[in-house]
C-alpha cells in the first residue's frame, strides 16, 4: 500500500502548531550583567582618561611656566653681559685714556676713532638689546 496516493479531504489535517521558543531568562540576565559590566569599564577608562589628560595639561603649564623662567634669566644674563661690556668699552677705557693721556700722545688718532667706535657699537648695542626685550 502506497501511503503517497492517499488523498485526504481538505480541513480534515490541521496544520502542526509552531511553538514560541521562551528566552532563556538566566541568559538574557547573564548578558545584561555583562553588558553593563562593559559599560562600566568603558565609564571607568573614560573618566581615567579625562583624569591623565587633565595631568598632562597641568604638567604642561608647569613645563611653559618653567620656560619663561629660563628665558628671562637668559635674557637678565644677556642684558647683564651687553651692560658690563658697554661699561668696559665705554666708561672704563675711556677713562684710563683721559688718565694717561701724557703717556699716549703719539697715538691721538687711534684713540680718537676707538673712542668713536666704540661709543657708537655701545650706543647701537644697548638701543637694539632695549628694542628686543621691551617688547617681552
Amino acid at each position: 500500500m502506497n501511503l503517497t496516493n492517499i488523498k485526504l479531504p481538505a480541513g480534515s489535517l490541521t496544520p502542526t502548531p509552531q511553538l514560541v521558543s521562551m528566552p532563556d531568562i538566566k541568559a538574557s540576565r547573564i548578558t545584561n550583567a555583562i553588558d553593563n559590566l562593559q559599560n562600566m569599564n568603558r565609564l571607568r577608562d573614560m573618566d581615567n582618561l579625562s583624569y591623565q589628560i587633565k595631568l598632562k595639561e597641568q604638567q604642561k603649564d608647569i613645563c611653559e611656566r618653567r620656560l619663561k623662567s629660563i628665558n628671562s634669566t637668559i635674557d637678565i644674563r644677556a642684558g647683564r653681559i651687553i651692560s658690563i661690556l658697554i661699561i668696559i668699552c665705554s666708561v672704563i677705557i675711556p677713562f684710563l685714556i683721559v688718565a694717561f693721556q701724557d703717556l699716549l700722545d703719539s697715538l691721538k688718532f687711534y684713540i680718537f676713532v676707538y673712542l668713536i667706535v666704540s661709543f657708537v657699537l655701545s650706543m647701537l648695542s644697548m638701543s637694539i638689546y632695549l628694542f628686543l626685550f621691551w617688547k617681552k
